[in-house]
């Protein structure tokens, strides 16, 4: 039916139960020891937001926990999958993103790649040479505040379209949402308000962009 599948990757942490994570807490000369970042082996270890239960891997240049993912993309690429949403895209250092394109790009030259960049303006510009595209966040957030809040005035929201598309005109594909499964739904925080959201969907899919329809 030409139907593309994109699967979601996390490159900066897994889970602790992982089975080289389990092996690196046990012996110290577990080749596996040198895919985390330790503070103190084998209790105290870097993790995502803090959290233990997500150890954070160590991507730097050669390590061996980066070359494993590389691989990792290689293979679902190679058993036909079309392309990747990289999870936290800001937390593994952006050589990293570069390995991954290369990759990514070697083994299927037509994937697509698209990033979870929740930052500025000029540090999501950053990644415009590695991913195909990125989640509008910044599109989203004021999407919210005009249609959902109604704390922006439409001048203010038309201010920030001007400058916004002006920005990022020709570095990447802007993917935009209205809401996601990390924030309240747009309608919750309308107050139920079905009108609003009509607004905000209306705005959505008549400006430039891609929109992503979440449903989880």
């Amino acid at each position: 039916r030409g139907m593309k599948v994109i699967l979601d990757f996390v490159a900066n942490h897994w889970s602790n139960q992982h089975p080289s994570m389990q092996a690196a807490q046990k012996d110290p000369k577990s080749p596996y020891v040198d895919w985390y970042i330790w503070k103190k082996w084998p209790d105290q270890y870097e993790g995502f937001f803090g959290t233990p239960e997500m150890p954070k891997l160590n991507l730097k240049l050669g390590s061996p926990a980066r070359q494993h993912l590389l691989e990792c993309a290689r293979f679902w690429l190679e058993k036909g999958f079309d392309g990747y949403r990289l999870d936290f895209a800001y937390g593994p250092p952006l050589d990293f993103w570069v390995d991954f394109r290369r990759t990514c790009k070697t083994t299927k030259p037509e994937c697509w790649l698209f990033g979870e960049v929740i930052l500025s303006a000029p540090d999501q510009m950053r990644f415009a040479g590695a991913f195909d595209g990125q989640i509008d966040f910044l599109l989203c957030e004021a999407l919210r505040q005009t249609f959902g809040y109604q704390k922006w005035s439409l001048e203010q929201f038309e201010a920030f379209l001007s400058a916004h598309e002006r920005y990022f005109e020709g570095a990447l594909e802007r993917l935009t949402i209205l809401d996601n499964h990390d924030m309240n739904r747009f309608l919750f925080l309308s107050g139920n308000n079905v009108q609003r959201l009509k607004l905000g969907a209306l705005a959505l899919y008549t400006l430039a962009g891609s929109p992503i329809n979440y449903y989880g």
